[in-house]
């Protein structure tokens, strides 16, 4: 038997599933998760972000005049 790609998938493949939000918001998928998988391993952290530009920052060199 053919498929139509030559990626094959499995029903048990693991899942990473990455939420950005509040501690609270970010719990609310977890119980939810629980009626569709037989089985997870949840990993809560807190992290610092930091957001770079560089399209920010040639506007900022574009306004002030440094372009070149």
């Amino acid at each position: 038997m053919r498929h139509a790609s030559h990626w094959t998938f499995s029903n048990d493949a693991p899942i990473m599933l990455t939420i950005i939000d509040t501690e609270e918001q970010s719990r609310k998928p977890i119980s939810d998760s629980d009626a569709m998988v037989e089985e997870s391993l949840v990993a809560i952290s807190r992290v610092e972000m930091t957001r770079t530009s560089r399209a920010a920052e040639k506007a900022q060199e574009t306004a002030s005049g440094k372009a070149q």
